[in-house]
């Protein structure tokens, strides 16, 4: 067998969760090959906000924050969660709490900067943190800290088995390779949003949705279910949020800035020290591309229009499943002059980062105007739309006050996350159904949520980085087969 086809550790994914567990793995002293089967690494993480949150960090201290603990995180997200209590993992909910704190401080030693903290809905305590100048700087920097621990990446190379010897996982197989680890495998690969077959098994009214990462399709789940596994929560489910589309033929300035350190540590100290209304010429297309629109502009009265110019749900009640099921997936928020004035000044903003900015209607017309129409009536509304004028109009409430009206749009919903996960124990290691483990699997991030029931902002991601961590870190201290 070729010397560089065995290794100690194998991860199979590279985005978020890959990258911590292959990176920690690589640092304690490992071999250490991740096998990512895109051309690219970055995986959800590299399209989402960033958001982390995490108790007791360097960046609360600096901030004069040091009431905040662990224990007071946990008891946050179990309260936050408490709809689903009895399907929540308690222990995997205090490991992500305990554990966070040195795993953002261990990212920001790799060389994230972190602005924050922020409140967040539901937090007892400031501790969201955001990455500078976007969620690309974690792909950065942990990559570029594997590769400076040794670490051997292989990209465009999909994982389509694994190698099972006396019980024991002890490899992949990848295309006509078989690559041997001697410690372990971890799974890190995404959830099933994009794998259709199990997506319908577990979420069926969600197949018209589409996921937001359509690269999410599963390989780890397919894997370790062959192998005994069992997939916890696999009925629920972060999706239908209606977002905007990015301005054409490209992402927002702030998703395109490179993350060195040059630039991100002024944008930090800029976030913390100057008026946010210079700094809304960055943030502002950055929040009407990826914030969801308030649900107070429904409850104050606006409306979702197809492209027939039908209005087709109650748009106070979740309408994301409905926006999916509509010409394209997708609707405009029609709302009158009087509503237009309520969500044009503080504190009625259509899209809100707590503690960071707001965007109001003013701030699309002059951010966004490409989301903005406007008319003097229903049928020039119609026309600009392109949508049957006797349609729309036969749509709009009674009541809506004269004068011109105004769209938003198209939103579009999404899969974000599927939060079903293969079981697996406080070690991170893969269990089968029955509760024995998987000898030298072990699973992290979307892959390995285990049952637990993640609520609040800035912790999915806090589980993708800490667990794999945690996981890499596990399967490095794994001498059962060396």
């Amino acid at each position: 067998m070729p010397a560089e086809d065995r290794y100690e550790v194998i991860v199979v994914g590279g985005g978020g969760a890959g990258l911590a567990a292959a990176t920690a793995a690589a640092q304690s002293g490992c071999k250490t090959l991740l096998v990512e089967r895109r051309p690219a690494l970055g995986g959800t993480t590299a399209i989402s906000t960033g958001l982390v949150s995490a108790a007791g960090t360097w960046s609360q201290r600096c901030a004069g924050i040091a009431d905040d603990t662990p224990e007071r995180h946990c008891d946050d997200m179990l309260t936050a969660g408490q709809a689903q209590a009895e399907r929540n993992s308690t222990t995997l909910t205090r490991l992500l709490a305990e554990e966070a704190p040195a795993t953002v401080d261990w990212l920001a030693g790799l060389g994230v900067t972190f602005g924050g903290p922020f409140p967040s809905p539901g937090a007892s305590r400031d501790r969201m943190l955001v990455p500078l100048p976007n969620a690309g700087s974690y792909i950065f920097h942990l990559a570029r800290a594997f590769r400076r621990a040794g670490g051997v990446l292989r990209l465009g190379a999909a994982v389509d088995d694994l190698i099972v010897e006396e019980g024991r996982v002890t490899g992949v197989v990848s295309g006509s390779r078989r690559i041997t680890a001697t410690r372990g495998i971890i799974l890190a690969s995404g959830d099933f949003s994009a794998h259709k077959a199990l997506r319908h098994a577990h979420l069926p009214q969600y197949d018209a949705m589409p996921a937001i990462n359509p690269h999410s399709v599963g390989t780890g789940f397919e894997l370790g279910l062959k192998l005994g596994g069992e997939i916890l929560n696999g009925d629920i489910v972060r999706a239908g949020q209606l977002r905007f589309p990015p301005p054409e033929g490209q992402g927002s300035l702030v998703t395109r800035l490179p993350p060195h350190r040059w630039l991100a540590e002024p944008m930090r100290l800029a976030l913390k020290h100057l008026p946010k209304a210079l700094l809304k010429p960055v943030t502002m297309p950055f929040l009407a591309t990826y914030l969801t629109p308030d649900a107070a502009l429904f409850r104050q009265g606006a409306i979702l229009l197809n492209a027939a110019g039908e209005r087709f749900t109650d748009e106070t009640k979740a309408p994301g499943l409905a926006v999916s099921r509509q010409p394209k997936g997708q609707a405009h928020i029609v709302f009158d002059a009087h509503i237009a004035a309520h969500f044009d000044t503080p504190p009625n903003a259509i899209c809100s980062a707590p503690g960071v900015a707001h965007a109001y209607l003013r701030d699309f017309r002059r951010y966004r105007p490409d989301l903005v129409t406007s008319a003097a009536s229903p049928e020039a509304l119609a026309q600009a739309l392109g949508m049957p004028p006797e349609r729309l109009s036969a749509s709009l409430p009674e009541g809506w006050a004269p004068g011109p009206l105004y769209a938003l749009g198209p939103v579009r919903p999404a899969i974000s996350t599927t939060m079903g996960g293969l079981r697996v124990d406080e070690n991170l290691r893969v269990l089968r159904a029955g509760g024995a483990v998987v000898p030298g699997l072990y699973a992290a991030g979307s892959v390995g949520y285990g049952g637990l029931v993640i609520v609040g902002q800035g912790n999915n991601l806090g589980w993708a980085f800490t667990a794999g961590r945690r996981a890499g870190l596990n399967v490095a201290r794994d001498q059962r087969n060396i």
